[in-house]
Formats: C-alpha cells, structure tokens, sequence
C-alpha cells in the first residue's frame, strides 16, 4: 500500500518534463546581417552587408530583443520595429509580436553554420546572419 502511495505521489513529477526551449538557447545571442535577399516580383535584390558597418540582431534569454536600423540594408530591419518580444516554436517558426497591438510576424527558420530567417513577400525573401562570437 506505501508502494502505491509513493508512486501516486512521484507520477506528477515523473510525468512533467521541463519545457524543451533548445531551438531558442540556440538562437539566443547576438547576429551579424551577412546579407539579404528579397523580390517585390522581379529579379531577386541580393544586398551583401558591409562587414565594416554591421547589422547586429541580439535576441535575448528574456524574449526581447533588438536590431540596429543603420545601415539600412533589409526590409527585415524596418518591420521588426513595430514588435518588442519574440517567440520560438517547435515548427522552425520564429514569431516577432507586439504586445500592445497583437500583431505579429511570422519567419521560417533555418539553423546551420548561418541563421536562416525566411518569410513571403511577393516572392521569397530572407535573411542570413552569422554569430557573432
């Protein structure tokens, strides 16, 4: 019966596992802008940024973050100041809300030696970081 007991007691910790937010520890940090690539239905425009003059997205453990608007290089960095937090999900979705409005934006992401945001516009657009150490 003590047996029993014990293990009714144990089964809500057993069975509760702390939420699995390794997507955003990877993401969290500082990001240098190492170009962007959008279309508003023609060629795609492809912008290199100037190593000399950086873009930087920080993206902090709290959910805020920030990026710098100069230079100004990618639509990226003129839609994303009308948010304040960011949310990560388990879809590869990087989501940039605003409190206030409810408003949101939603980015494919993409993880490798270079972060990946993508979203649609009249054709593909993205934009690819690298970690800045």
């Amino acid at each position: 019966m003590k047996t029993i007991i014990y293990l009714l007691l144990l089964l809500p910790f057993m069975g509760c596992k702390k939420d699995d937010d390794s997507s955003k520890n990877q993401l969290r940090g500082i990001w240098l802008l190492k170009k962007s690539i959008y279309s508003s239905g023609g060629l795609p425009t492809i912008v290199n940024a100037d190593p000399n003059r950086p873009v930087q997205l920080t993206l902090r453990k709290d959910g805020t973050f920030s990026i710098n608007t100069e230079p100004y290089l990618s639509p990226l960095q003129r839609y994303l100041r009308e948010f304040d937090y960011y949310q990560v999900f388990p879809n590869n979705e990087l989501h940039f809300k605003n409190r206030t409005t409810g408003e949101e934006i939603v980015f494919q992401i993409e993880l490798g030696e270079e972060l990946e945001l993508s979203r649609f516009c009249r054709e593909a657009c993205s934009d690819y970081f690298v970690r800045s150490y």
